[in-house]
């Protein structure tokens, strides 16, 4: 049985015209489900490419391994179920729906264009990741124009943050890779300055959204935490990337010693054993 307390401003229309509204938001909710659907079957059908473009057209050492986008399933799961929650409970009014559809368009943008493989597109998505991080945070901000604090939209704003945290992060790392194949900056230089664009995000963010909770410390934990454990394994990621680069590194100086040493002493003993053989 459904919870008619969870979002009292929709469910039971108190305020007179927005009554009216009400037929819209369910059409655009059940729309946003079936977007959502079809924007994970392009990402299926074209995020093979975008990790080969990732890994061989435009390496970086800032990269993190593989094992760290592993979060985009946790990120589909949480926004798809976001999305049937709003639907079920007419959780959104009009202009956050319509920053879910500037996010769809957006991502859809940066998947297309990064696949290419191109320098063209990768300014592109240079400019359009921090698109993506702004309709998420757009996204974020208008769920707090319905006066709910109820479990569920807790549950949506948070799968919205978490989202965020990693999106913040991938855009400091979409800025690294245009500052190594556009401008080229060496790897050595973004190494440094990466953690100055995740400093300089994450906290503009976390600012933003601490004045969107009204100061208030517990609202602001209990409906962005979630911000900070995407971000966290992000940083994590940059940092084990380099410190793996680092190791990788030094291990092909030890195996190239090794060869050299080898070669070395064959080349010394060659001589030797035909002169014997003479």
């Amino acid at each position: 049985m459904k919870d008619q307390n969870m979002f009292s401003g929709y469910q039971e229309e108190q305020q007179g015209d927005k009554k009216t509204t009400l037929p819209i938001v369910k059409l655009l909710g059940i729309s946003s489900i079936l977007s959502y659907i079809l924007l994970l079957t392009w990402n299926g059908y074209i995020g093979q490419n975008i990790g080969r473009v990732s890994s061989q057209v435009f390496p970086v050492i800032v990269t993190p391994p593989g094992l760290f986008f592993a979060i985009w399933s946790v990120i589909f799961v949480l926004l798809f179920a976001s999305l049937c929650l709003v639907y079920w409970y007419s959780a959104w009014n009009i202009k956050t729906f319509l920053s879910l559809y500037f996010y769809f368009a957006t991502y859809i943008i940066w998947m297309y264009f990064f696949s290419t493989g191109t320098k063209y597109g990768l300014v592109i998505c240079t400019f359009d990741i921090f698109l993506i991080t702004f309709s998420l945070f757009l996204i974020w901000k208008y769920s707090f124009d319905i006066d709910d604090d109820s479990k569920a939209q807790k549950f949506i704003r948070q799968s919205i943050a978490f989202q965020m945290g990693w999106t913040a992060s991938a855009s400091c790392l979409n800025l690294c890779i245009f500052l190594v194949y556009i401008c080229e900056m060496s790897q050595q230089s973004i190494c440094f300055l990466i953690w100055i664009y995740l400093g300089l995000a994450h906290s503009l963010i976390s600012l933003l959204a601490y004045k969107q909770a009204g100061s208030d410390k517990i609202k602001f934990i209990q409906n962005f935490g979630l911000y900070y454990a995407s971000c966290s394994w992000a940083l994590i990621g940059f940092d084990y990337s380099q410190v793996y680069q680092k190791i990788k590194i030094f291990t092909y100086v030890i195996y190239f010693i090794k060869i050299k040493t080898i070669s070395l002493n064959i080349i010394k003993s060659t001589p030797q054993q035909s002169s014997r053989i003479i």
